[in-house]
């Protein structure tokens, strides 16, 4: 007899669904291609915007914090470099690269489908900073080493798939933009605006706690 009093106790509360507390929590790593647009891709010497850059290399580490089942906020320190200059404009071997790293934060809106499935959005803003290629044209200097801070704005839409309850593999695209200025020779004080214009593709991993 008792162990049906206790069976009839212990059932219902077995058959009831625990609710275990959400990952709020989560930090990502990322790696991939940094591809330059616009003016910062345009090759021609006579336009003094042109920032001549190639393809590079773009790396971040990101932080978010959900507030609850579709918003949140995140965090992100970003890495990007890019070649630069051609036939016409050569870059000197030591400097031919452009680099930038900053700090960017933002909303975060995200939507997850199927329990495995998971989409997100963030625009961000924060600061950088960028140094550029030393650029030469017909032996004269064309754009000298030097670096700048400014601000930079753009967006992240990725998609991500959770491997288990804290692991999860995402792919994910970029969009930055900055406009530093920069002096074209040394010594100089006018300084000139370069837009900088990035599209991002990457994958990375990702572990919530």
């Amino acid at each position: 007899m008792s162990w049906i009093v206790i069976m009839l106790l212990v059932l219902p509360l077995a058959a009831q669904e625990i609710t275990l507390p959400q990952k709020k929590s989560g930090l990502a790593f990322s790696a991939g291609i940094s591809v330059p647009l616009l003016c910062f891709a345009a090759e021609d010497p006579a336009i003094q915007t042109s920032g001549f850059a190639k393809p590079g290399f773009t790396f971040d580490i990101s932080y978010t914090y959900r507030f609850n089942s579709w918003t949140g906020i995140k965090t992100m320190l970003y890495y990007a470099s890019n070649k630069a200059g051609n036939s016409r404009v050569p870059a000197l071997a030591a400097a031919n690269h452009y680099r930038a790293v900053g700090w960017m934060a933002g909303p975060l809106l995200y939507k997850s489908f199927s329990g495995k499935w998971e989409a997100a959005f963030s625009p961000l803003a924060g600061i950088s900073k960028v140094w550029t290629p030393e650029l030469t044209r017909q032996n004269e200097t064309w754009l000298y080493k030097q670096s700048a801070p400014c601000f930079s704005w753009g967006g992240e839409l990725s998609i991500a798939y959770s491997i288990n309850e804290k692991n999860s593999f995402h792919l994910k695209t970029g969009h930055l933009n900055m406009k530093p200025q920069f002096s074209r020779h040394p010594g100089e004080t006018a300084k000139s605006e370069q837009h900088f214009v990035l599209v991002n593709v990457d994958a990375g991993w990702g572990w919530t706690f």
